[in-house]
């Protein structure tokens, strides 16, 4: 019934409608070359780009090798390409042939004459075609439909960027002999567009996304299926930024950025680092005319460490008390736990390799290097503090850049003296990764715990970030101070709250403890409001963590102290184990804030518990605890068990009790209790502390 209306709307199109493709179509599994046969036999190829300059040198054949691999590659010093239409395309996406330039072969003829829209004649600059080899039944997938086309295309990309160096090598040889200044070295962003000779046929293949399209580059939307110009900036914004104007290191850090994206990895090392180094001379010069000096004398001071980097940043540190960030807590494994101060070392003396000793990193080095970039422009906007640079950026716009970037690591290559190979790998997994519920790894927060990798702040701030503490503060410690300085301040709600952190081969003893409550009352008198202290406990660090004395790491007398004082005292051990117990037994994070929220020693017993006794006996047939009670304690079935074990707490229902043999409902102060358990007794210490959950009042 065209043009007239049911009553119903028609509903929106689905994303499968779409893409013309029905859920039941979407393969469980996907994954890079999962359609091709990688054991088929290798066959000969040739891979052809276009340079954009000349060599200027006879036309011929030359032998190249890299590493174990050697080639063999014909140069063309200029070229004729023929394309369909009566446009010229920067794309080369409507290349039908290329050849020497000279009098047009038979079959650039027959192209020719087979345009019926016209065609357009362009001469190349030099092409350096490479002699290899690739699988017989990626040749045969490329002129396929479907997912094995994909997969072929994605194998032809890291074939050719894996041919990068061959090519470089030829062009560095006629740089040194011929002295040419207007050659240098490639990558995938000046050569994205190469081509492949099967036989008679020819492929283009496009190593970049961003060099695929010779019009405005545009978005699809689904919704219409409209498209849109994709804009990154607005007119507005550029006015701002031409406004705002320049802090000195801004360009060397863009500069950076767009170096690593175009393969030059070596200079955006280079460049990353001298805009830290250009900041950081502006930002002090800042500081000190801030403190009043006048221009000689920031001139003098800068002086003393010209060539004192270290130095500087030392001085920097000084006038504005600013702490570098660090610990960064993450939900990514591999920056959780990241110091902004080694990672500025590691780069500085990564750019060091990379300018005295002949340092050349590889395009497979891409993802390493991608963490120093990240972590210096962190750095760098750390110290523009009032307006940091949007380099990489967020949210839909980066997702947008990215998709116009090169991505050629679907495969890797393996140089051989059989040629080069592309292995199918599969995605690299380092093993299962464990996450607390809060998104911190937990396999992290042990490590920042025990012995070998004890690192007692990055353990701090997990363990509040876990609580849902909020970190408001991290100050500069002061140089020599003369008592212990606190290492950052959290908030929960409204509620300040300071925290000390203390690292001991020893248990905690009266002299440390005073030099924290000397330290509370300075920031009293200064007028530093919050509302309590804790003093986290890293005691006897130089044994395992689940080996350290428990009811003797804080002494009475110094918890009776620190109570009086209002401040609590908790010791890594006990904090992990709650954390430990919480992640296990869902216990709430707010019932453990509120025990770090009393003076003396806290985290000895578990969020809504009592103690109840010891563990006196342990009979291994059958698994039986026997638990010596406190007096005025009561155990009786049905109760929920809570032990404390080395390495963590383990909970279970009461279903039956022995006292001297015989089965009772209850236990009372004094008796021996025997209760069946699902442990062993590897499991449980005698002296093992025993607790008894209370119930929850309707």
């Amino acid at each position: 019934m065209t043009g007239e209306s049911n009553g119903h709307e028609s509903p929106e199109p689905t994303l499968f409608d779409l893409l013309g493709i029905t859920p039941a179509e979407i393969p469980s599994e996907v994954w890079p070359g999962m359609t091709l046969d990688w054991d088929s036999p290798l066959m000969d190829i040739q891979l052809h780009v276009e340079l954009p300059f000349w060599l200027m040198m006879p036309d011929g054949d030359l032998t190249v090798s890299f590493k174990d691999c050697s080639l063999k590659a014909s140069i063309i010093g200029t070229g004729i390409e023929i394309q369909y239409g009566r446009a010229f395309r920067k794309s080369r996406s409507a290349v039908a042939h290329f050849e020497k330039a000279s009098k047009p072969s038979e079959k650039a003829q027959a192209v020719m004459r087979a345009a019926k829209d016209g065609f357009v004649l362009r001469l190349t600059r030099s092409i350096i075609t490479l002699h290899t080899r690739a699988l017989e039944d990626c040749s045969k997938a490329v002129d396929e439909s479907g997912r094995r086309s994909v997969d072929a295309k994605m194998y032809f990309q890291c074939l050719a960027a894996a041919h990068l160096p061959f090519v470089n090598n030829i062009i560095n040889a006629y740089r040194k002999s011929a002295a040419d200044h207007f050659a240098m070295e490639v990558t995938e962003w000046d050569v994205p567009i190469w081509f492949l000779s099967i036989g008679d046929r020819l492929r283009r293949i496009s190593l970049s996304p961003y060099a695929d399209t010779d019009e405005f580059p545009k978005m699809l939307s689904l919704k219409d299926r409209s498209s849109q110009r994709i804009h990154l900036s607005t007119i507005e914004e550029v006015q701002a930024a031409l406004k705002a104007g320049e802090i000195p290191g801004d360009i060397d850090l863009l500069d950076a950025w767009a170096l690593y994206f175009r393969g030059r990895y070596g200079d955006a090392i280079r460049y990353l680092v001298t805009a830290i180094e250009v900041v950081l001379e502006y930002k002090l010069r800042d500081a000190l005319a801030q403190k009043g000096l006048s221009d000689d004398e920031i001139e003098q001071r800068l002086e003393r460490t010209l060539n004192d980097f270290e130095g500087r940043l030392a001085d920097y540190i000084r006038v504005t008390r600013r702490r570098m960030p660090g610990p960064l807590i993450s939900v990514i494994p591999y920056m959780n736990g990241l110091r902004l101060k080694w990672e500025l070392d590691s780069a500085r003396q990564l750019r060091h390799k990379v300018v005295h000793g002949s340092f050349r990193p590889e395009r497979s080095m891409k993802g390493y290097l991608q963490r120093p970039m990240e972590t210096m422009s962190w750095l760098f906007n750390w110290f523009r503090i009032e307006s940091p640079i949007a380099v990489t950026g967020s949210g839909r716009k980066y997702i947008l850049k990215m998709a116009m970037l090169a991505h050629l690591d679907c495969f890797s290559p393996e140089y051989t003296k059989d040629g080069v190979l592309i292995k199918n790998l599969p995605l690299g997994v380092d093993g299962p990764t464990f996450f607390m519920d809060g998104n911190l790894p937990l396999d992290q927060l042990i490590e920042a715990a025990d012995r070998d990798t004890t690192d007692v702040e990055k353990f701090a701030l997990m363990c509040f970030s876990y609580l849902k503490y909020r970190r408001t503060d991290s100050p500069c410690p002061e140089p020599q101070p003369h008592f212990l300085h606190e290492r950052c301040f959290v908030s929960d709600s409204a509620n300040k709250i300071v925290v000390f952190l203390i690292d001991t081969c020893e248990l905690m003893s009266q002299a440390l403890l005073q030099q924290v409550a000397t330290r509370v009352l300075a920031l009293k008198q200064q007028g530093t409001t919050f509302s309590s202290v804790i003093c986290v406990v890293n005691h006897q660090n130089g044994l395992a963590w689940q080996l350290r004395e428990v009811e003797k790491a804080i002494p009475d007398d110094v918890a009776q102290v620190a109570a009086l004082c209002g401040v609590t005292l908790i010791t890594v051990v006990d904090l992990l184990l709650l954390i430990l117990g919480s992640k296990s037994y869902k216990w709430d994070a707010d019932r453990i804030r509120a025990i770090l929220s009393k003076p003396g020693r806290q985290g000895t017993c578990p969020p809504n518990c009592t103690r109840v006794g010891t563990v006196y006996h342990f009979y291994e047939e059958p698994q039986v605890v026997s638990v010596a009670l406190d007096p005025s304690a009561v155990i009786r079935t049905g109760d929920m068990l809570v032990l404390r074990l080395p390495d963590r707490y383990h909970r279970q229902p009461v279903d039956s009790i022995q006292v001297k043999k015989s089965a009772v409902t209850e236990a009372h102060g004094e008796d021996r209790a025997g209760i069946k358990t699902t442990l062993h007794r590897g499991d449980v210490p005698l002296g093992s502390v025993v607790f008894i959950e209370e119930k929850e009042k309707l």
